[in-house]
C-alpha cells in the first residue's frame, strides 16, 4: 500500500497536511524518463523532511514519526488519488 495523502499532528497540536507527488524528468537527448516520488506540504507545496519519506509511504494512523525535536502523530491516511482541480 502506498500512501497518497497523510495528515499528522506534531506535539504543539499544530496539523500538517502532507501529499505524495510524483517528479518525472525527461532528458530529450538520452531519451529518458526519470521519476521520484516526493512528500510536500499541500497548502504550501514545500518539502517535507526528506528524512520521513521512506517511513510516510507506509504510515499507519496513530503510528508515531520522530525527526529530529520534532515528533509527529498520524491522524489521518487518504489512499485514493484526488484531482487537484475539478
Amino acid at each position: 500500500m502506498n500512501n497518497r495523502h497523510v495528515t499528522l499532528q506534531d506535539k504543539y497540536s499544530n496539523i500538517h497536511h502532507l501529499m505524495r507527488v510524483k517528479d518525472l524528468i525527461v532528458d530529450p537527448i538520452k531519451k529518458t524518463e526519470t521519476c521520484q516520488w516526493l512528500w510536500i506540504y499541500k497548502t504550501t507545496s514545500e518539502f517535507f523532511p526528506f528524512e520521513l519519506w521512506t517511513q510516510l509511504d507506509r504510515v499507519q494512523v496513530n503510528e508515531k514519526l520522530v525527526y529530529k525535536d520534532l515528533t509527529f502523530k498520524v491522524i489521518h491516511i487518504d489512499d485514493e488519488d484526488h484531482p487537484l482541480f475539478s
